[in-house]
Formats: C-alpha cells, structure tokens, sequence
C-alpha cells in the first residue's frame, strides 16, 4: 500500500502496515505492544524479554518498575528515582499522538 507520510491510516490500515515488519520492538527488553480504553481506565500491554505479555494499568507493577502514566501512545514507567517511557513501535515524538497514526514515512525492506 503506497500512502504519503502525511495520510492517517485506519487501524485496520496501520495493523496492515505493521503487522510484519522485522525489528519492530527489541525483544531483548520490554515493548509496549498496544493501548487500549477500559471501563477502568487505560491499560498497556508490554512484552518481558522472557516472552510473556502483561496488561497493565496505572499504579500497577512490572518487576521493580510501576506504571506512572498511559496515553495514546506510551507508558511511563517509574522506579525510586528514575523514569522511563515506552513507545508503540513506531511512533517516537515529543508530543502526543492521535489513535490514528500517520503512514510511515520509508518503505518497508
């Protein structure tokens, strides 16, 4: 599918887009793997290097790390002094993100 970078993809698109792409999360160190909206609030699921997927919300813990924050996009995860964020593959800005994300600028290899 050849869409400019700057067209916003469905989610069926964007699952399309990325669904097989190589190296789109190191699995050597935990990933996000998606976002969702629950009748809780937000949840995360992550990917353990060991293989295992968790979900996750705020205030919930991952090894020593505890969920800080979930948007769109990311989540914040904390430890006694440290904070670290984790992206959906992919999407790696400053700012926050809409649920539809743009086509990627360069074709898959």
């Amino acid at each position: 599918m050849a869409l400019r970078p700057d067209t916003l993809l469905t989610p069926r698109q964007f699952v399309t887009e990325t669904a097989t792409d190589t190296d789109a999360i190191d699995l050597r160190g935990l990933a996000l793997l998606g976002v969702m909206q629950t009748a809780d609030g937000a949840a995360a699921l992550l990917r353990h290097p060991e293989g295992r997927i968790a979900r996750l919300t705020v205030g919930d813990h991952l090894d020593r790390w505890r969920v800080g924050a979930i948007s769109d996009s990311r989540v914040v995860l904390v430890r006694t002094g440290e904070a670290r964020a984790l992206h959906l593959p992919g999407i790696r800005t400053a700012g926050e993100t809409s649920l539809r994300p743009r086509a990627r600028t360069t074709a898959p290899a």
